[in-house]
């Protein structure tokens, strides 16, 4: 997962946040089950990492949840550049808000 894998020995022995964003859907409870057992199976490897989720909907942040996933609705249109894309007028940016939030609320492993 990420970039974990090119660099074996730099992150197995360190603590690591791997924010994921979703490339594709998550509709079912099978499907974020599955990707519950994908981290449980790097976290043997690199036991000290730790992953966060990023959503792109309420459903899949729900779905992630009830998986046991750390996750935040947070959609990767919110990563688009906004010298590309100029986001509609009186749009509330409330992204930062929301990972200073959940980031205040890891704990050390």
């Amino acid at each position: 997962m990420g970039i974990a894998p090119l660099m074996p020995r730099a992150l197995c022995d360190r603590p690591a946040l791997h924010l994921l964003t979703l490339a594709w859907g998550i509709a079912t409870a099978e499907e974020a089950a599955s990707l519950a057992a994908e981290i449980d199976a790097f976290a043997v490897r690199w036991p000290k990492a730790r992953f966060l989720i990023f959503a792109n909907t309420a459903d899949e942040a729900v779905l992630c949840r009830a998986a046991g996933l750390a996750v935040i609705q947070f959609n990767q249109l919110n990563l688009v550049d906004e010298t590309r894309f100029t986001p509609v007028d009186g749009v509330e940016k409330t992204v930062g808000c929301r990972l200073r939030r959940w980031a205040g609320s890891l704990q050390a492993p």
